[in-house]
């Protein structure tokens, strides 16, 4: 679930949105919390991605829902603080779209913020390479 800092004010307010929800449900996506799974993300790239050259690239997408941006630039900004990382934002974007990104090596990663078929307030990060996309276990 999506938690915005905006309305919500300070870190008590927020983290007390997060805590709060019901038993069983998805934790909250902040900001700071894309922010920290774009540094994340990036470390796991840089290290795993063999690459000749200077940087790997991330292309980074969004579907249409409203706090997709937002989540966009905390994750771009968390990815790009890696050294040797550059985030390319494609704007709006499919799943497939960001996938050819990166078979067609127009890129090293990519990432799609969408919650899929999801409520809108369930947004999410794919994230794949030419590879695929990552399983549970990269993730962990």
């Amino acid at each position: 679930q999506y938690v915005s800092h905006l309305p919500v004010g300070s870190i008590l307010n927020i983290a007390h949105s997060i805590t709060s929800r019901e038993a069983g449900s998805p934790p909250a996506l902040t900001p700071f919390a894309a922010y920290c799974l774009g540094h994340a993300f990036a470390k796991m790239v840089v290290k795993q991605i063999p690459t000749d050259k200077d940087e790997v690239t991330i292309c980074l997408g969004t579907d249409p829902r409203e706090h997709g941006m937002r989540l966009a630039d905390a994750f771009s900004r968390g990815a790009e603080s890696v050294e040797g990382t550059k985030v390319i934002f494609t704007g709006l974007a499919s799943t497939p779209a960001m996938f050819e990104f990166c078979r067609s090596s127009l890129c090293d990663a990519g990432v799609m913020v969408t919650a899929s078929h999801l409520p809108e307030d369930r947004n999410g990060f794919k994230m794949f390479t030419k590879n695929g996309g990552f399983s549970k276990k990269d993730i962990q």
